[in-house]
């Protein structure tokens, strides 16, 4: 209502995880203290034994523009202020580094539900920036081996929703396709791409085009007609 940062992170304050029993009371509750951080997007969460495991992007910052920024510190924004950027092969684009302010990586926290010990690991690493998680929607809740991020480029955003979609029959959790919107800087051309899951190394097996562009950071979701 300010004009301010539509989120802001108080880094001074404590981070947990709760876990809360299906059909528990405020009593049955278990709280796991976990390092200090901001995670927007939660990839997924599953029991295995005593452990609790939860995937989510971790991020150093949180910083959403407010709504009067003004264009100057919106341009200031979208440019990556204050990012450790690092050339990319191309020579041409940047990307940021694991220190930089807006850095985002997938975290896996463990979470012992009798010790109340927590175990986390980085599941990414540091070269790519990555964030807006997805999985095969029928493993929610489930054990899974796979999970999708997109790259964020920090001069260069790709922000926009993907979504899988789980071939006919299918019975093994990357038996589908990613779907995502793209948008080519040069030719100022939106389209979709469709992606074999178990092969991300070929071709996309399609490409649309779309008649109008899809702006940064809109979302998507994937719904069958029958």
């Amino acid at each position: 209502m300010k004009g301010g940062q539509l989120f802001k992170y108080e880094k001074e304050r404590d981070a947990r995880i709760a876990v809360i029993p299906r059909y528990g009371d405020v009593d049955s509750i278990k709280w796991f203290h976990i390092e200090r951080c901001v995670t927007y997007h939660i990839m997924n969460s599953f029991e295995d034994g005593d452990e609790v495991f939860v995937r989510g992007c971790k991020a150093n910052e949180s910083i959403l523009p407010g709504p009067d920024w003004g264009e100057d510190k919106l341009d200031w924004f979208s440019r990556g202020f204050n990012f450790k950027l690092v050339d990319s092969k191309n020579g041409k684009k940047g990307k940021e580094t694991g220190d930089g302010m807006l850095f985002t990586s997938v975290r896996e926290w463990r979470l012992n539900l009798e010790t109340l010990e927590v175990k986390d690991r980085d599941v990414t690493g540091t070269e790519y920036s990555m964030d807006f998680p997805i999985i095969n929607a029928d493993f929610t809740g489930l054990k899974h081996q796979y999970g999708y991020t997109q790259v964020i480029d920090s001069l260069a955003s790709s922000k926009a929703g993907s979504a899988f979609v789980a071939k006919p029959e299918a019975i093994e959790e990357d038996g589908g396709w990613i779907v995502t919107f793209a948008h080519d800087e040069d030719s100022d051309t939106s389209y979709v791409l469709v992606v074999d899951a178990k092969n991300f190394g070929s071709e996309p097996i399609a490409k649309i085009n779309l008649p109008q562009r899809v702006p940064y950071g809109f979302h998507g979701s994937f719904f069958s007609s029958t």
